[in-house]
């Protein structure tokens, strides 16, 4: 079983071996709502910053919820493996997802697509925080590692070059007006904070 408490602490959210989420009201123990679908009893709960929101895993994908009526947002695919931790960015427009594939991925909220992928880990990634600006993002694995990720925009332009190939930008003839556009985004070396690289 998982548990997990709304910011505003009235509404507690509970999985169950019955393959469902309940939330519960907090002032009387009323069942609320029960949703059913992509649950499972010891995939990860993770309420958004506003409340309104309810996170859930199950094998290799994670769902969004309303609170308000239980209905379906979005359904999060790309993992290769379960996903064991769920973590809201600050203003609750991105969802991290960390899983045994040993990675963690950012999607956007609101409709659901992959932002990116973040490798590093050898083994699960099992805790996700992000900071209280919401542009660093660490993940924790079972190795006993902690990555930091950094996601400025300096960062995400960065990964950008590195993509196309700052060698694809600066002498292309189709790209002559934007040759500089990656002057000063050398690949960049995420932080890692390590006491057992197993």
């Amino acid at each position: 079983m998982k548990l997990a408490f709304n910011v505003e602490g009235d509404i507690l959210a509970t999985s169950s071996w019955d393959n469902t989420v309940k939330l519960w009201r907090v002032s009387d123990g009323s069942l609320n709502i029960t949703l059913e679908g992509n649950t499972d009893p010891q995939g990860p709960l993770a309420f958004s910053p506003e409340g309104d929101m309810l996170a859930t895993g199950r094998n290799t994908t994670a769902r969004l919820w309303w609170v308000s009526d239980g209905s379906l947002i979005n359904t999060f695919v790309g993992h290769r493996s379960s996903v064991r931790t769920l973590a809201f960015r600050p203003e609750g427009n991105i969802l991290a997802t960390g899983s045994l594939d040993a990675t963690a991925r950012l999607w956007r909220v609101s409709d659901g697509s992959l932002i990116t992928t973040f490798e590093g880990h050898r083994r699960l990634v099992g805790a996700l925080a992000f900071n209280p600006e919401g542009d660093i993002l660490a993940s924790g694995s079972a190795g006993g590692t902690a990555i930091l990720h950094l996601l400025s925009s300096n960062v995400l332009m960065r990964r950008g070059c590195q993509w196309i190939g700052m060698a694809y930008v600066r002498h292309n003839p189709d790209m002559q007006e934007w040759r500089n556009i990656c002057d000063g985004f050398e690949p960049d070396e995420v932080l890692s904070l390590s006491n057992n690289q197993k």
